[in-house]
């Protein structure tokens, strides 16, 4: 995920800089495209989990839980804890499962942090090319 959503902005914003800013792009320009392109990937994203979520969401549920009972069986926890944390983590299910808003909030935010940083990197590598640039007309 790391390298697809890296080599997307870079290209995405190397194609804004050729394109409609005839080749001088600056921070906040490289910055703002990819964060556009992050927003627009993180709701294609969740879009598509709802679209899998609709036919198999009840499967991934239970799946869920059910590794969440055995690893909580294998901790060394004792059971009172075991049932605790078990049963706060079937409500926090049940809340995802029921509520659209949840679940695609949460799917977003699985996606649209590590694209933000991988923007504010894109851009900072074409702020440092542009200063680069400048002092080479210079």
């Amino acid at each position: 995920m790391i390298l697809v959503f890296g080599l997307i902005l870079y290209f995405a914003v190397r194609l804004l800089q050729q394109k409609i800013f005839l080749g001088e792009i600056n921070f906040s320009r490289a910055f703002i495209g990819g964060f556009y392109i992050v927003l627009i990937a993180s709701v294609v994203y969740a879009l598509m989990w709802e679209l899998y979520f609709a036919n198999h969401g009840h499967e991934y549920v239970s799946d869920y839980l059910a590794e969440m009972k055995e690893r909580l069986d294998a901790s060394s926890l004792g059971q009172l804890e075991i049932e605790s944390r078990y049963t706060n983590q079937k409500q926090i299910m049940q809340s995802y499962e029921d509520s659209f808003l949840v679940r695609f909030g949460l799917t977003t935010a699985e996606i649209f942090p590590i694209g933000l940083i991988i923007a504010l990197a894109n851009a900072f590598y074409y702020s440092v090319l542009a200063r680069k640039t400048e002092k080479s007309h210079l």
